[in-house]
């Protein structure tokens, strides 16, 4: 389990669309099998 905290949903947003994290988000997603789940407001 990982959990990541942002300011905002809108940081969480920009973060998983950002050029920066695309070839990650790639690589991450041909090695495994994830579910991810955002909760605002904790």
């Amino acid at each position: 389990m990982t959990i990541i905290a942002f300011p905002d949903m809108e940081s969480l947003k920009n973060w998983y669309e950002s050029d920066e994290y695309a070839d990650l988000k790639v690589m991450r997603q041909a090695v495994m099998a994830s579910n991810a789940m955002a909760v605002e407001g904790l």
